[in-house]
This record gives structure tokens, C-alpha cells and sequence, in this order.
């Protein structure tokens, strides 16, 4: 008796706790994306932190890249483990393009803060 006693207790305290999600992943790919795609690898993980912070993650290494404003003032105060975007991103074809789009890539991270 004393047994179920303890089962019962740890079943009513085990289901009184929250359960904590995981912020929201997915992964994208080249084949997604097709010419809109900026990334030097085929596939990137996405990912919407709670406080906002976007983020760009290479599968293979797990590495971060910061994908906004809050996500890269993060990696600058040292709160999170990351490298400059520029590291993981293509080339561009055209040299007298200076600048890549991340628009598409952008909205598609931010709707996982909406999830």
C-alpha cells in the first residue's frame, strides 16, 4: 500500500508541472527556395527564439548564425554561441551586387514566432 502511495504522489506531482516547449525549428531548403536562396549549404535550420531572436542553423555542426538585429546583439554581448551570418552565406554571382537578400528567409523565420 505504501508503494501506490508513493506512485500516486509522484504521478500528481509529475503531472503538475508545465510542460516546456522547445522554440519552434524547421529546416528549409535549396529546393524551397530556388534562385531566392542565399545559403552556401542545401539545407538550414530556422529557428524563432521567445524573445524574438532569429536564427540560422547549419545541421551538420549545430553552428548559429544570427538572422536579426536582437539575434546579433546577442552574439555581440556574448549571450548566445554564434558567428556572423556572412559566413554561411553565398557568394554573390554578379560582383556589382553588393548585398544579399535575406527577405525571403526573414519572413519564413518569423512566422515561427507566430506558431
Amino acid at each position: 500500500m505504501v508503494k501506490f502511495s508513493r506512485l500516486v504522489l509522484l504521478l500528481t506531482i509529475t503531472v503538475s508541472f508545465p510542460v516546456i516547449s522547445s522554440p519552434p525549428i524547421i529546416t528549409v531548403s535549396k529546393k524551397q527556395f530556388g534562385d531566392k536562396w542565399i545559403f552556401k549549404r542545401e539545407e538550414v535550420m530556422l529557428e524563432c527564439r521567445t524573445n524574438g531572436a532569429l536564427l540560422v542553423i547549419n545541421p551538420s555542426t549545430l553552428m548559429q548564425y544570427p538572422l536579426n538585429s536582437i539575434a546579433a546583439e546577442q552574439m555581440k554581448k556574448r549571450e548566445i554561441i554564434a558567428s556572423p551570418l556572412s559566413t554561411i552565406l553565398l557568394k554573390p554571382a554578379d560582383l556589382s551586387q553588393q548585398k544579399i537578400d535575406i527577405t525571403p528567409i526573414l519572413k519564413t523565420a518569423q512566422n515561427l514566432c507566430k506558431n
